[in-house]
């Protein structure tokens, strides 16, 4: 179930970009159970949502838990993956998208 700062994301999305089409909770490392909040798959660019960073009990500020989120963006890396990482201070921000649709489009015309 998609939290409210990524039904939040993806309304502004397609309201910016209504032709750029993103996949949501895509797995990206089968067999492991890695998934991105949102991939434009052809480009291979990720968006991860980081919600509740200010709140010291959510698993995005917890040492064990940013281990596994390491381990998962090296492993995003390693297999070509573009990460960009919005939080409750960006998901707002009209600059962010901007900056994600140049990034895609520059990535498929390469």
């Amino acid at each position: 179930m998609p939290s409210e700062l990524e039904l939040t994301f993806y309304s502004l999305w397609e309201m910016y970009y209504p032709n750029i089409d993103l996949h949501t909770e895509h797995r990206f490392a089968k067999p492991r159970r890695f998934r991105f909040d949102l991939a434009h798959l052809p480009t291979k660019i990720a968006i991860e949502i980081q919600g509740g960073i200010f709140n010291p009990n959510t698993r995005h500020v917890n040492g064990a838990a940013l281990v596994k989120e390491y381990e998962k963006m090296n492993v995003a890396a390693m297999l070509g993956w573009r990460v960009f990482y919005l939080c409750t201070n960006t998901v707002n921000d009209e600059a962010i998208y901007h900056q994600i649709a140049a990034a895609i489009r520059e990535t498929k015309s390469i």
